[in-house]
């Protein structure tokens, strides 16, 4: 119980510090840290230079620009293709991969957690539970429970959810969809995001990219 909940709380600070998402920052006081980080990811996203990702595969090798720990990595390649009209984004080490398109955001995060006594089915509640008790998610609607989906011929678990940014972001409505994989005893998180009048037009490139994606 004390291990499930020490993982909770630490789903909670990462929620914080990975949404540099489309609906802008949260000034909402948070332990120390926390709003620098989340401030300076979402500025590099949308700041950043770009350039056209049509028909281009990315690969990057996870852990590589984390800007985590000793700099040591597990030597896992992550490659996508994401459609037309997808640009890259740079997020400064923080995610792996990173690509917007207007309004829409798609990353994918490496969680340095120990998660080698846990599963997926544990790994969804908890973000779940952490998600509900963040300031980040004002309004928080889940659609659903976890689904057990496949990503790349690895057992994965998908979580939708709406939620309203803080009233500091525009209190906008958004939409948003993680997908969860433990690779050995390492943690990812697949996440797609727009504001909610917009995601479901792009449902279709999310579904590619999740096709593209490959963890070697």
């Amino acid at each position: 119980m004390r291990k499930f909940l020490s993982f909770t709380l630490a789903l909670i600070l990462l929620t914080v510090a990975i949404t540099g998402c489309a609906g802008g920052k949260s000034h909402t006081a948070a332990p120390s840290g926390i709003n620098n980080q989340n401030e300076a990811e979402a500025n590099s996203t949308r700041n950043a230079p770009s350039e056209s990702s049509a028909d281009r595969t990315e690969a990057v090798e996870s852990g590589s620009n984390s800007g985590e720990g000793s700099g040591e990595t597990d030597g896992t390649d992550i490659s996508v293709t994401p459609p037309g009209g997808w640009e890259h984004a740079d997020s400064g080490g923080v995610h792996l991969v990173d690509y917007s398109n207007g309004t829409a955001h798609f990353w994918v995060e490496k969680n340095f957690i120990d998660a080698s006594n846990t599963d997926l089915d544990e790994m969804a509640q908890a973000a779940k539970s952490g998600y509900e008790g963040s300031y980040v998610f004002r309004n928080i609607e889940f659609i659903g429970e976890a689904e057990s989906i496949t990503v790349d011929g690895k057992d994965a678990r998908k979580l939708g959810f709406n939620y309203e940014t803080s009233q500091a972001s525009g209190g906008k409505k958004m939409k948003r969809v993680d997908v969860f994989l433990l690779l050995g005893e390492d943690f990812y998180t697949i996440v797609f995001e727009d504001t909610s009048d917009h995601f479901d037009k792009l449902a279709g490139d999310f579904e590619q990219i999740l096709e593209s994606i490959s963890f070697n």
